[in-house]
């Protein structure tokens, strides 16, 4: 009895449909799966100084650890639960005293990746932040960073950059929406200021007169944190010297009134010792010198230097700058002062 094909007919469309679309539509893409947060347990940190008391210890621990939890890709098990969950005879381990000895139950209870812990030290009205940061798979010590508080008020803004260091060691990515940390304190509700008071010597060759043209210039600049490495600053000084004529060899004094302003490039801006590079624009009133007559000049100025800010709020600057204007050929001044921040 020979077979009826007639079902297999009936069926040749839906089949062919079938194998179009499935041809045509492009296979399900499995998602990637989401990359694992670090886990990092935070100890208390311990005091080497009865003056501090075990309270700011753990003030100091939970600060960090607000750092650290602004960054993503980070877990943070804090010592309350490690202390639910690990045994009572770690009480004086878990205060920070025994970080090494805590890795293998903090890592089978949490996962974790690494352990931290520290201790704070006062000296006088000086406090220094000292942290190490344990990895949890070799026990060894991946990190060691330390930062100094001057006064008792500086301490939120010392757990900030104890935080950021710390957050650099592990490789965390920066958080879009935090406040930067420059110069000892955080930069919360707007950008910081720097007032820098300079003085110092130009050597310049004015048109017309000796190359050797000596002067003594005082600056007064703020600079204004844009970022922790870019800064923008305004400058207005006053520029005192004399001069002797190419054709008379006549001498007169002159002066300036410069006015400027530019960017600053920060190397190492969480450090003490912070070289910068710059470049500027401005513009000045000369005096009369002999039988020129005075008016106003534009220029353009590039600067290279350092600030050395050892008590956070308050440090030195130094500075070369080079430049040329619409009177001056070129001039080189060097300058020092005093740089306070806000």
């Amino acid at each position: 009895m020979p077979l009826d094909s007639r079902p297999l007919r009936a069926l040749g469309p839906a089949l062919l449909l079938a194998l179009v679309t499935a041809t045509l539509t492009p296979a399900a893409r499995a998602e990637p799966a989401p990359e694992k947060p670090v886990t990092v347990a935070i100890l208390d940190f311990i005091s080497g100084d009865a003056r501090v008391a075990s309270e700011r210890g753990r003030t100091i621990a939970t600060l960090v650890a607000a750092r650290l939890a602004k960054r993503p890709g980070i877990r943070i098990v804090s010592v309350d639960e490690l202390r639910a969950a690990l045994s009572h005879g770690h009480d004086r381990a878990l205060l920070g005293e025994g970080g090494p000895e805590l890795l293998p139950e903090v890592t089978a209870a949490f996962g974790a990746d690494f352990v931290l812990h520290g201790r704070v030290d006062r000296f006088g009205k000086r406090y220094v932040l000292s942290a190490a940061l344990l990895s949890a798979s070799t026990a060894q010590t991946i990190a060691r960073p330390r930062v100094d508080a001057q006064t008792e008020d500086d301490l939120p803004f010392a757990t900030d950059r104890l935080g950021e260091k710390l957050a650099e060691a592990l490789g965390l990515p920066p958080s879009e929406d935090d406040p930067e940390i420059v110069a000892g304190h955080a930069l919360v509700g707007g950008p910081s200021v720097i007032l820098n008071l300079k003085f110092g010597s130009t050597l310049a060759s004015l048109q017309g007169f000796d190359v050797d043209t000596f002067s003594l210039r005082f600056d007064l600049e703020g600079e204004v944190v844009l970022r922790k490495w870019l800064h923008g600053y305004i400058e207005i000084g006053l520029l005192m010297g004399r001069a002797k004529s190419d054709e008379t060899n006549a001498e007169g004094s002159f002066s300036l009134i410069p006015a400027g302003s530019g960017l600053k490039y920060v190397f190492r801006p969480d450090s003490a010792l912070q070289p910068f590079i710059g470049l500027g624009i401005g513009m000045g009133y000369f005096t009369a010198l002999l039988d020129s007559n005075g008016g106003v000049a534009f220029r353009v100025d590039g600067t290279t230097g350092v600030a050395w800010m050892p008590w956070e709020r308050v440090g030195v600057v130094a500075e070369l700058r080079a430049g040329i204007d619409t009177e001056l050929t070129y001039g080189f001044s060097a300058n020092f002062g005093v740089a306070v921040a806000f």
